[in-house]
C-alpha cells in the first residue's frame, strides 16, 4: 500500500483496538468512499461501491465465518491448460489452410468484399462450412482462455492485497470468508450493500514463513 494511503488508513479516527476486524474494514472503506479517498479504497477493497453517496452507514449483520480452498495452484494450472488448448487448435486451423491453400484465398478475398457470403455449392461451400466452424471453435477457446487468465489475474491480486507478500507456487492454506450486510446512508436516502471479506491464511510450506493476512473486500452486492 502505498505510504499515503497507509497513513489515511491510519489517521482515521474511529479506528480502535477493541473494534472486530469487520468493523475496521467497513469503516475504513466507507469512511473513504464518502470522503473519495481512492488510494485507501485500493488498499482494503477489490471493488468500489455502486453508488458513491455516502453520509453514514451501519453494520447491519456479520454473517458466520467459511473456509474456502486456496486455489492458486488449480487455477494456475486451468490457466496454463487454457493457454495450450487454444494454441494446439490454433495450430490445427493453420494446417488446415495450408492444405487448403487455393480454397482460403478465394474464401478470404470474398469475404474481404463481403463478410456474410455465402458460397452455395462445391469444395467452395464446404470449405466455408468447415472453416467457420473452426473458427468459431478457436473463438470459443478464446473466450475461456481470457477468463482463466482473468480469474487468474483477479485471484492473484487478492492475495496480494490481503497477505502483502510477492506470490510464490509454494504457499498452502485457505481463505477465510465472512459475509457483512450494511446499510449505507446517503442524500438519496438508505441502501443496503452485501460486502464479502476475504483472508488469505496461508504458509510458505519451504520456509514455514506466514505473512499476517488481513481481510479485504472481495465484492460487493445491492
Amino acid at each position: 500500500m502505498p505510504r499515503l494511503a497507509i497513513m489515511g488508513f491510519l489517521s482515521l479516527p474511529f479506528i480502535t483496538s477493541c473494534a472486530a476486524p469487520e468493523q475496521h474494514l467497513i469503516d475504513v472503506f466507507l469512511a473513504a468512499v464518502r470522503d473519495s479517498r481512492e488510494e485507501v479504497i485500493a488498499g482494503v477493497s477489490m471493488v468500489n461501491l455502486p453508488d458513491a453517496d455516502v453520509q453514514s452507514w451501519e453494520i447491519v449483520e456479520v454473517g458466520p465465518e467459511s473456509t474456502e480452498p486456496y486455489r492458486l495452484g488449480e487455477l494456475n494450472t486451468a490457466f496454463f491448460e487454457a493457454v495450450k488448448a487454444y494454441e494446439t487448435k490454433a495450430e490445427e486451423d493453420d494446417r488446415f489452410l495450408n492444405d487448403n491453400q487455393d480454397n482460403a484465398l478465394r474464401y478470404q478475398n470474398e469475404i474481404r468484399k463481403n463478410p456474410d457470403h455465402k458460397f452455395t455449392s462445391g469444395s467452395m461451400a464446404e470449405f466455408q462450412k468447415v472453416w467457420e466452424g473452426k473458427l468459431e471453435e478457436l473463438k470459443d477457446l478464446e473466450g475461456k482462455l481470457q477468463a482463466a487468465e482473468e480469474t487468474l489475474k483477479r485471484e492473484r491480486e487478492r492475495i496480494f492485497m490481503s497477505a502483502s507478500i510477492p506470490l510464490k507456487d509454494t504457499f498452502e492454506g485457505d481463505v477465510a470468508v465472512k459475509k457483512v450486510k450494511v446499510s449505507v446512508n446517503g442524500r438519496s436516502g438508505s441502501k443496503n450493500y452485501a460486502l464479502t471479506l476475504r483472508k488469505y491464511n496461508i504458509v510458505d510450506s519451504e520456509t514455514g514463513v506466514k505473512p499476517m493476512a488481513k481481510w479485504i473486500i472481495s465484492e460487493i452486492e445491492g
